[in-house]
Order: structure tokens, then sequence, then C-alpha cells
């Protein structure tokens, strides 16, 4: 049963969703463990649903309790918000593709993720040196095609000096991102199950080898740029589990596909997926083009986090969302 408080939150939620989502992922959402901060913000201070899920959800990040929410003024929440767009301004002409290693996974067979065209359109934006080809099993795949497709991928996250992009283009749940859903010597072993799929500890446990390897670098700095895109259902409960698993100061910029609790729908197959959303094809995308462009082709919505001063925020909510100043955030 949902609860009287939450409902102008989950009632823009699902209005931006614009109908890509199943039966029974509208119950998803109430397993935010952020939503009862979220209407908090909205329904005390008035403040509008798409700014008050970027302050609840970062006031949420940094551990404040529902209770000590309720006893913030107006002026505590708006240095918040102040706080956000600063971090936004600040990162917001960090290159996307160009000038940085991009690596990419894509779950099997392609066609639908990372296809040619869509794979043509990520290369044009990068430089072509630093661009590495997309790691995908085959079709019906052996556990250890698998493997080495899991372990390529790994190791160059691990090693590809910093700034980079990593892509993860398919299918997800909430704890993991698959390589693929069918094996050829498929025998339910925890092998196989493991091989099929990228889990959130890995990719916590990449993200610290990553940061030890480069923090006493020349380029220790530019971790801070790193930035992974996920494009995958559920892929805002995974970022989310990976970074704040995370406890090193220094995360990349994180991009979700989807909303907590939605997956990832798209209209039509293609490039997209960067296009749309990225202005991949173009010479330099920017991450202010995640802010400023809006994702037609999707019925899902994309969702920004990065980690600054060791805290986690939350940096983008809406497919159309202009850095506002305070006095305009309220309803």
């Amino acid at each position: 049963m949902a609860r009287p408080d939450t409902i102008g939150v989950v009632r823009y939620l699902l209005e931006r969703q614009r109908g890509g989502f199943p039966e029974g992922s509208v119950e998803l959402i109430f397993q935010d463990p952020s939503l009862e901060i979220v209407s908090i913000i909205h329904n005390q201070f008035g403040i509008l649903p798409r700014f008050a899920l970027m302050i609840g959800r970062t006031l949420y990040f940094e551990g404040m309790s529902a209770n000590e929410v309720r006893s913030l003024t107006r002026e505590e929440v708006k240095r918040t918000f102040k706080e956000i767009l600063m971090v936004r301004r600040s990162i917001s002409n960090i290159s996307m593709f160009r000038g940085r290693y991009v690596v990419s996974v894509a779950h099997a067979p392609p066609g639908w993720f990372m296809n040619e065209e869509e794979e043509a359109a990520f290369r044009q934006s990068s430089d072509p040196e630093k661009f590495l080809s997309t790691l995908r099993p085959k079709e019906n795949p052996t556990i250890r095609e698998c493997e080495k497709v899991k372990s390529s991928f790994l190791r160059r996250f691990v090693n590809a000096p910093p700034p980079a992009t990593f892509i993860l283009r398919g299918h997800g749940g909430p704890k993991a991102f698959y390589l693929t859903q069918q094996l050829s010597d498929e025998d339910g072993s925890v092998r196989a199950k493991n091989a099929k799929i990228i889990s959130t500890d890995e990719m916590t446990e990449a993200l610290l080898k990553r940061y030890e390897k480069w923090k006493t670098s020349k380029k220790s700095y530019l971790l801070e740029e790193d930035i992974i895109i996920l494009g995958a259902c559920h892929s805002s409960e995974f970022l989310r589990t990976v970074l704040q698993n995370h406890a090193a100061q220094i995360t990349p910029i994180s991009i979700a596909m989807t909303e907590f609790g939605f997956v990832g729908a798209e209209r039509r197959p293609g490039k997209t997926f960067f296009s749309d959303k990225f202005h991949a094809g173009e010479y330099d995308p920017k991450i202010s083009d995640y802010f400023e462009k809006d994702a037609k082709n999707f019925l899902s919505d994309f969702t920004l986090y990065k980690r600054v001063g060791g805290k986690l925020k939350h940096l983008g909510e809406s497919n159309k969302e202009p850095d506002k100043p305070s006095e305009d955030i309220e309803a």
C-alpha cells in the first residue's frame, strides 16, 4: 500500500516514465529507500519533484534520517541544492568520449545492444587510437567464452589510463549486468551462473583496484573524470549499490539509463542510445549534453551520480533540467 505522503513524487516518476514500465514495476518505486526523504523535501518544503529527487537522495546518501530532514530549515535545503548545482557545473564541460580511452562491453548477440550503427556513432565521437572495440560473447557462448569476455573487460576497466569512459550495454538486474542469458553448455552450476554476469560486487572490486593502481600516478586527479554509462534495465539500482559500496574518495561520473525500479525501455534499436542522449556521432559530446538534451527515443529516464568529498550526490534525474537558481525550485 502506497503511503499518501509519497504520492506526489511517485506520480511525477510515473508520468516521466512515459508508459515504459512493465506490470509490477510500480511497486518497485516504493522500495527506493530514499523515497521518504525525497517526499519530505517535496511536501514539507514545497520543492518541485524533479529537484526534490536530487536534494532528497543526496541527503539520504549523506546518511540523514527522515526525522533529521524534517528538522532542516528552508535555507539548509536550498544550500544543498546550490551545492548540487555547483558540482553539475564543475563537470559539465568534461568530454564524454574524446581525449580518453573508451572501453565497452555488451550483451550477446549483437543486434539490439551495441549494433554496428550504434558502435559506429560511438567510434566517431572517440579518438581512434583510444577506442577499444566492444567486448561481447558470441551467440550461445560457452562458459569459457563468457569468462574470457568478462575478465578482459574487468582488466581493461582497471588498466585503462584515466580519464576513461566505460560503457555496459545490455540486459541487467539490480545486482548484475548480463553478458548473456543462454549458454551453449549451460549446466546450472555456480560457475555457469557467475560466468553470465558482472555482479555489483565485481564492479565494486574493479573500482577499488583501479583506484589503487592509479592513485599515486601523475594522472590520479583524472580519476575524478572517469565516466561509467550503464545502458541496462535496473541500472540505477546497480550503480547505487556499486557506488555506496565503493569507499574510495574518488569515484566516476556514473550515468544510469533508468530511474530506481524501472526497466530501460527503448522505442527502437540502433545508435540512438548515444545520439539521442549523448550526441554520439558528433565531434566532442560533453557532460552538459547529458543535462541538456532530451532522450526522445527512451521510455525510461536517466540518472547521474557522483561522489564529491567522500559523499555521493544525485546530480540529475530529468531529461530537460537547466541549472536554475535556488529560488526557482519551489512549486
